[in-house]
């Protein structure tokens, strides 16, 4: 689902996402992809609350609302992660972004996050 949504604005998806199994290193800092029955309403609701923030979640925290997508738009280097608090008002989601999913990931391990 999630490279699909690259297609769909005919983004090619970045080569990290195409990892084979992103499960493990995701567990290792406490989140989790979203199943793949759930992911388009997951994504939709997402979007819909922060309409200003196009984004395509590809994890949840197990510990909290916050959530880590790929930042789509205009002059956004292709990679991009922004990590957001869901559920939180648009504009104070306070979110945080990374060059990429290795730098997203390293920074979740220094950072003690893990879960």
């Amino acid at each position: 689902m999630i490279i699909g949504n690259f297609k769909e604005l005919g983004l090619a998806p970045p080569t990290s996402i195409l990892m084979p199994d992103l499960t493990e290193p995701l567990e290792r800092v406490g989140y989790a992809l979203p199943s793949h029955e759930s992911y388009r309403a997951f994504a939709n609701a997402l979007n819909a609350r922060y309409p200003d923030r196009k984004m395509i979640p590809f994890a949840q925290s197990l510990s909290n609302d916050d959530t880590a997508g790929f930042l789509i738009g205009k002059n956004i280097p292709p990679g991009t992660i922004i990590e957001i608090h869901n559920f939180a008002s648009p504009g104070s989601e306070a979110p945080a972004t990374y060059d990429s999913l290795s730098h997203w990931l390293a920074h979740k391990q220094k950072k003690g996050d893990l879960f």
